[in-house]
């Protein structure tokens, strides 16, 4: 499976839901109030969306880690006895919750934010790195993408363990997450009206 087709987790941040509307300066029957443009409330900087990629990418592997549960809130089925002492011992933990030396989690990376221009649609994402490969029991080694789709999938001998759902058919990532991503653009946004609207009296005559 490839890393492009990886259910990894997405977040995709739309253009204010507005695509193809372009914004004008507009001036109100206010005297010396104008009205900043559209494009400067929603610009995000590359920064920006890197650093909002990069707590959710976190957040959600933090969930999967400690509450165990997929993004449309089922709880991983449990380990079965032999594996989990198995695991205890080597690992220190008997958890379901593919964390066992980390490996896998560390191979799960921010990407780069896609956007053909500022105002286009904007595809925030991580996913497993490019070539990214994971031991197994066995001595051998598999593709660390195959090996969460596996568990997405439960294909035997794994049980269903998904880190995320498929890209538009399925929920890709938990509401704590989007929680957190939706928080962060708003608070950009305020500070992109406060920034937009700085030069300009507010001043208004009712």
């Amino acid at each position: 499976m490839s890393d492009n087709n990886f259910p990894s987790g997405i977040v995709r941040e739309r253009g204010s839901g507005i695509g193809g509307f372009r914004s004008t300066n507009i001036y109100g029957s206010a005297k010396g109030f104008k009205l900043p443009k559209l494009e400067e409330i929603i610009r995000f900087s590359n920064g920006f969306l890197n650093s909002v990629t990069m707590k959710a990418r976190l957040k959600h592997l933090d969930i999967i880690k400690h509450k165990m549960r997929s993004p449309d809130g089922r709880r991983f089925e449990k380990l079965t006895p032999k594996y989990a002492a198995e695991k205890q011992k080597k690992y220190g933990n008997k958890d379901p919750n593919l964390f066992a030396s980390g490996l896998m989690f560390k191979q799960i990376i921010p990407k780069k934010p896609k956007r053909a221009r500022w105002n286009s649609d904007v595809q925030l994402s991580y996913g497993v790195k490019d070539g990214a490969r994971h031991p197994r029991n066995k001595g051998d080694q598999i593709s660390t993408a195959d090996l969460l789709t596996f568990h997405a999938e439960a294909v035997p001998p794994n049980k269903f363990r998904p880190i995320s759902g498929r890209v538009g058919t399925q929920k890709v990532i938990h509401n704590e997450t989007r929680d957190i991503v939706v928080k962060d653009l708003v608070n950009q946004i305020n500070k992109n009206i406060e920034r937009a609207l700085r030069p300009y009296s507010t001043k208004i005559d009712l």
